[in-house]
């Protein structure tokens, strides 16, 4: 019976060291490394745009709102034709400005722990552990929503987002087309993106 139980014990140890190297695996793969603006995957692409975009206050139908401007800018004649395309638009080395999406134009590595420097107060409970967390919680999201189930656009078709201060750009947006989700606002552009209504 010892024998049985000591066996089994074994088996479920390997089990466990098994998927955890498989999961850690999984993860370093899909993180950002140098360059993954020109050859990252579009799961990196999804993942890091949710992570940075989201950082630590989104709701989950804020993330769903981040998402779908995504794809409705991948789905417009008017903007590049993948993920990665899309978040890194403006993306040029060395500059550090002109990004559609500004983490992308910051010049840094967007690694995970990086959430925890810039946002130390929300995230001093577990410090660069809860940043890692994060990050596989988005990444398993990102998937879901890439490869399973869109889910339903909660923006109406927007392509442009803001959080704060209104841009410069916020008068080019239909006004019938703007809400607050989340922490962000978003809207249509009343000059690109306008094939999107549309298709929806």
């Amino acid at each position: 019976m010892i024998r049985i139980v000591l066996a089994a014990t074994a088996i479920a140890t390997a089990i466990s060291l098994a998927l955890f190297v498989v999961l850690l695996a999984i993860y370093i793969y899909f993180l950002p490394q140098r360059g993954w603006e020109k050859n990252g995957t579009e799961l990196t692409a999804l993942t890091t745009a949710l992570y940075w975009e989201a950082a630590v206050l989104e709701p989950r139908r804020g993330l769903d709102a981040i998402v779908w401007t995504i794809f409705n800018r991948v789905k417009s004649k008017d903007f590049p034709n993948s993920i990665r395309e899309v978040v890194t638009q403006g993306f040029v080395p060395g500059k550090k400005d002109g990004c559609h999406f500004s983490f992308a134009c910051d010049g840094e590595i967007e690694l995970p722990y990086r959430l925890c420097q810039l946002h130390p107060r929300d995230t001093a409970i577990l410090g660069q552990y809860t940043c890692g967390v994060r990050w596989n919680l988005y990444m398993a999201y990102a998937a879901w929503r890439l490869y399973v189930s869109a889910g339903n656009d909660p923006t109406n078709g927007a392509t442009h987002y803001f959080v704060g201060r209104q841009p410069y750009w916020y008068t080019d947006l239909e006004e019938s087309s703007i809400q607050k989700i989340g922490s962000h606002t978003f809207g249509r552009s009343k000059w690109i993106g306008r094939d999107i209504v549309s298709a929806n």
